[in-house]
């Protein structure tokens, strides 16, 4: 009797364990279950979705914003401005608010603002990609939006 007990119980847990494995398996090869049946849905749907937001360069889902400022970059000397920038355009700080002689766009492609900023002894540059924010000497520049060749950033 106790080898027949015995056979119920590895019967018992190999019924087990086949019904758990075929329950995890969902049928389609994917070991999460009948989550994963609802996933490829999404993003097969989620495929075209993306695909415009690359051709409009500005943020997906907003239009390009019509900046405080406009383009009167005279407006953030005072490192306190929303204005819309292009390739070339140079920001120039008075005051002892900005640690910063200049802000200058060198390019805006790609949704990437390419920048090169100047101070007291010292010249850097680097990128900032749309949404992004860089601080530096208590200057905040934020890529508000990127259409083509333009930017509107804002300066606080």
């Amino acid at each position: 009797m106790s080898s027949t007990t015995h056979r119920l119980h590895l019967l018992l847990c190999a019924t087990v364990l086949g019904l758990l494995l075929t329950g995890c398996g969902g049928g389609d090869g994917d070991s999460d279950g009948p989550t994963a049946t609802p996933s490829p849905r999404p993003s097969a749907s989620a495929t075209p979705t993306t695909s415009p937001p690359p051709s409009p360069p500005s943020s997906p889902g907003t239009a390009f914003p019509t900046p405080a400022d406009g383009t009167d970059l005279k407006a953030c000397a005072d490192g306190r401005c929303e204005v819309e920038v292009r390739s070339g355009d140079r920001i120039t700080f008075t005051g002892d608010r900005v640690r910063l002689d200049s802000f200058t766009v060198v390019r805006i492609a790609d949704n990437v603002l390419t920048y090169k900023a100047a101070g007291p002894g010292t010249s850097f540059d680097g990128r900032i990609t749309v949404p992004g924010t860089l601080v530096v000497n208590d200057l905040e520049v934020e890529v508000v939006a990127v259409d083509g060749d333009r930017a509107v950033i804002r300066l606080s």
